[in-house]
């Protein structure tokens, strides 16, 4: 009896961590892997603990993330060796921190927030581009990113089901995030050193309101704990204010620039994830999960205009992760695996975009109260 308690504490205490981050989940840059711009959070999964807050109860998680993104793609899903053999394709990294809350209205319905923060973003070019041994430059971002508040709502009875329960959210985006942050940078030809605004992919916020739908799912099968996960941006806007990097890269200026892509897009974004978790019986408090994941930004916005400069796509990745709970802290470690990628086409031009081999996220949260 003790050990299937055990199990079934395991099993329920998954889909806690998945209930805690996926009502989390928020537009922000810093969660790009690379040059496509996709502003949503992906769950950090498995804990022992209850997937349900009690009423009155909080719980306050900090979210790392970090990667390098070096491999260059292009017109589709293919690597461009050209521009890999030559040594000039864009190199970015990040680091990032989000700062989460959740309060419990009562065990069905939860209040959300998501402070995002970028603690280094960078975008390295080789200038002038396509120019094999060109020197290289970079220019980098940081600061608070587009904040989030929210509420989620278990559609099942919670006391009455445990062992699984369908639960959706909504959330509202606030553009509290610098979009025009510049830096110090050349032209293409490397020339004419000035400042200049950011790689959309490091810039900290994206300059538009925004709401996103979100759904997360889990069931118990024997020792095994199954989930879904899934959530859709949506950003009205067209484009901001910023000049995109055809335009604050051209030497003539960016007027020579046509209107569709001489600044920013406002993109919506998606992700969704599948996968399942486990406990490890010999370890109280441990359990190992793995998923797989595709995030992306679609060529066209649902609501709006579609304009701006975007680079549309997705990327696939396998995320095997594990956790340990002691007490009231929960602790995450995770390592999604790139598997595959596509960049599509923007007003039918062929895009490209770096991805990451890898990302590295850590998660710590606490409960109290209630």
């Amino acid at each position: 009896m003790q050990v299937r308690n055990l199990v079934f504490k395991s099993a329920v205490g998954f889909a806690a961590c998945l209930a805690m981050l996926a009502g989390l989940s928020i537009p922000l840059s810093v969660h790009a892997q690379g040059c496509i711009l996709t502003r949503t959070t992906a769950p950090v999964l498995g804990a022992q603990s209850s997937p349900f807050l009690e009423e009155g109860q909080f719980q306050l998680t900090a979210n790392y993330r970090q990667f390098t993104a070096d491999e260059h793609y292009s017109n589709g899903s293919g690597l461009n060796l050209v521009v890999m053999n030559t040594n000039t394709q864009v190199i970015s990294e990040m680091q990032a921190m989000e700062i989460g809350g959740i309060y419990a209205l009562n065990q069905q319905l939860n209040l959300t927030l998501s402070i995002p923060y970028m603690l280094e973003g960078s975008s390295n070019r080789a200038l002038p581009s396509g120019v094999a041994g060109s020197p290289r430059f970079e220019h980098s971002a940081n600061g608070i990113g587009d904040v989030s508040i929210g509420a989620r709502y278990w559609l099942m009875n919670s006391q009455e089901n445990s062992d699984q329960n369908i639960g959706l959210g909504l959330s509202v985006k606030i553009p509290t995030g610098d979009s025009e942050v510049t830096d110090l940078f050349p032209n293409r030809t490397g020339a004419d050193i000035r400042s200049r605004f950011v790689d959309q992919s490091i810039q900290p916020g994206d300059g538009g309101w925004g709401f996103q739908l979100s759904m997360e799912a889990f069931k118990t099968v024997g020792d095994f704990t199954l989930f879904a996960n899934g959530a859709y941006t949506f950003n009205p806007r067209g484009q901001n204010d910023t000049f995109s990097p055809p335009a604050f890269l051209n030497p003539v200026g960016p007027q020579a620039v046509a209107d569709n892509i001489r600044f920013n897009t406002v993109n919506d974004s998606y992700i969704a994830r599948v996968g399942a978790a486990y406990p490890i019986l010999a370890i109280p408090g441990l359990s190992v999960s793995l998923a797989g994941r595709v995030v992306g930004v679609p060529e066209s916005d649902l609501i709006g205009d579609t304009t701006g400069f975007r680079r549309p796509g997705y990327f696939m990745t396998l995320d095997p992760g594990i956790n340990y709970t002691i007490d009231r802290a929960i602790f995450s470690f995770t390592v999604p695996v790139r598997v595959h990628q596509y960049v599509g086409d923007s007003f039918g031009a062929v895009r490209d975009s770096t991805f990451a081999n890898y990302m590295i996220e850590f998660s710590v949260s606490y409960r109290f109260g209630g």
